[in-house]
């Protein structure tokens, strides 16, 4: 009885479209609640063999669509649908699931629409399946599309003319020659001249590396910050994520603490090591605390503590910074 089978029903707006034209795919699915029906596999209908192949002299066998689907299996990547996911109509003694897909054929041919594969949870009889419409589609070339034409009459024949060779045409064979050879030697030329110019500039020592020192780097994006005032755009996370970041930036090229990577408990304790002031090691780890509150905690700040710290942030850099003292190369021994 129909009552103790699933039926499986699909249906198609129109069924002889142009390629690229997207066409509406009405599927109904009628379950009885007795059957345990674990997923919808709709993976087959995107896998479409043509089964009139598009050109007699060329194919021999036919080929899968290139289908763009849109709709809900088209959210699943694999095209399986959980039972239990589905939005289905309770009829009492049956379940009945109604959908629609738009379905657009990138590939001319003949196609038949498959119907998708159940998972039920038990031993089934074929014969607990009813599928009643597979519709058949044609695919076509868009209307106004056509092969041009590239035949020409053919044109009645003439009598040969005869002509003088010209100067080119009676020595293009040597010219070419002494051409390639001129060409050849030119290449070698520059390579070996290329090949002595690179072996100077090997043998060519070094030029020492200048770096540039911690606190200037420090000082001038400093300045960009606070030119930018993103605290007062309402952008407090990302003045506070920049500051810190100068910071930590600074500790690690001044004094060689791992501050990009350390939490602010570690790096104070690195700045303890390095013989910092009290009052230095408190604005710095003031900064990085209120900086983590608003990073992670998403909590607010007064617009003047945004300005005190980046002043604080330049006493600290100017009050740390490394001085280079040069040597004076005439000064008495």
């Amino acid at each position: 009885m129909a009552e103790a089978q699933i039926v499986s029903s699909l249906s198609v707006s129109n069924d002889s479209m142009s390629i690229g034209t997207p066409i509406e795919v009405y599927y109904k699915l009628t379950v009885p609640v007795s059957i345990p029906l674990q997923a919808i596999d709709f993976a087959g209908m995107d896998s479409l063999e043509s089964i009139v192949p598009t050109s007699g002299d060329t194919i021999v066998k036919g080929f899968y669509a290139d289908i763009e689907w849109e709709g809900s299996i088209a959210d699943f990547e694999s095209k399986r649908i959980d039972y239990n996911l589905i939005k289905k109509k309770d009829l009492g003694q049956v379940y009945e699931y109604r959908d629609t897909f738009h379905a657009t054929f990138w590939d001319i041919g003949m196609f038949v629409l498959a119907h998708p594969r159940f998972e039920i949870n038990s031993p089934t009889n074929p014969d607990d399946i009813i599928l009643l419409e597979s519709p058949g589609l044609i695919i076509n070339v868009p209307d106004g599309v056509t092969n041009s034409d590239t035949t020409t009459a053919i044109l009645p024949i003439t009598d040969i003319i005869l002509t003088e060779k010209t100067w080119w045409e009676k020595y293009k064979t040597m010219l070419l020659i002494v051409g390639f050879i001129l060409l050849t030697l030119l290449i070698l030329w520059v390579v070996l001249f290329l090949m002595k110019k690179d072996n100077k500039l090997q043998n060519r020592p070094p030029e020492p590396e200048v770096k540039i020192p911690a606190h200037i780097v420090a000082l001038k994006k400093l300045d960009i910050i606070k030119n930018e005032a993103a605290w007062k755009k309402g952008m407090v996370k990302e003045y506070h994520t920049s500051l810190t970041y100068i910071i930590r930036e600074y500790l690690e090229d001044r004094y060689d603490i791992s501050a990009l990577e350390s939490t602010t408990f570690e790096i104070a304790d690195g700045m303890a090591e390095k013989d910092l002031g009290e009052t230095q090691i408190s604005d710095v780890t003031e900064i990085l605390q209120i900086a983590d509150l608003v990073k992670f905690a998403k909590a607010t700040t007064p617009e003047d503590l945004n300005e005190q710290f980046l002043d604080k942030a330049r006493n600290f850099v100017v009050e740390t910074q490394e001085v280079v003292r040069e040597e004076n190369a005439d000064a008495d021994e």
